[in-house]
């Protein structure tokens, strides 16, 4: 069954029912294959997004006041930040053009 609480669905089971089952394996999947957890998966996105930003900031010599700011720059300006390799993001913009970029936001 499911129940709405605290502003979620959440899935309500008994013990020993086919359903408890299923959501028995559901976890055990998850703990298995991280993704499955939508957000746990969100979290470390954001993360490894904020990773990207500061090894960006470092190979440019870029100034920045706040990491989640210029997060949030990038993706208003919609610049991707993509996973090239497992756990491991890309800002896919040239040096000059996020020095530019984050030079010019931080005047603003």
């Amino acid at each position: 069954m499911i129940e709405y609480r605290d502003g979620s669905d959440w899935i309500k089971t008994l013990e020993g029912e086919p359903s408890d089952d299923f959501v028995g394996k559901m976890l055990e999947a998850t703990s298995k294959y991280p993704p499955l957890d939508e957000q746990a998966y969100h979290d470390a996105e954001f993360s490894l997004m904020v990773e990207a930003i500061a090894r960006k900031v470092k190979a440019t010599g870029t100034i920045i006041v706040n990491t989640y700011a210029t997060l949030a720059t990038l993706l208003d300006n919609e610049v991707e930040i993509i996973e090239t390799s497992p756990m491991r993001y890309e800002v896919m913009m040239s040096d000059d053009e996020f020095k530019k970029m984050i030079e010019g936001s931080e005047e603003e």
